[in-house]
């Protein structure tokens, strides 16, 4: 059986889900460059926190640190 007559044989559903598995390849390629440099980054600050190095260590700079908080809700009296 040949290629296109099996791809003829498949349902609606099935040809959909391998169009749209190509389409997903096709644009993580594109951006595959942009990928490894963010999950490197990404991986490289995990695995260095679990070894237990700190930023300074390493040379990188975490970059999604969350905000301080600046809220006082804790020594903050309530009155009545």
């Amino acid at each position: 059986m040949k290629l296109t007559e099996k791809f003829k044989a498949m349902t609606k559903q099935e040809k959909t889900m391998i169009i749209i598995v190509i389409l997903l390849f096709i644009c993580v390629l594109t951006r595959w460059d942009y990928i490894k440099t963010e999950a490197g980054e990404a991986f490289r600050v995990r695995i260095d926190r679990t070894l237990g190095k700190s930023q300074e260590q390493t040379g990188v700079q975490e970059s999604a640190s969350l905000p301080a908080d600046t809220s006082n809700n804790s020594t903050e009296q309530k009155t009545n």
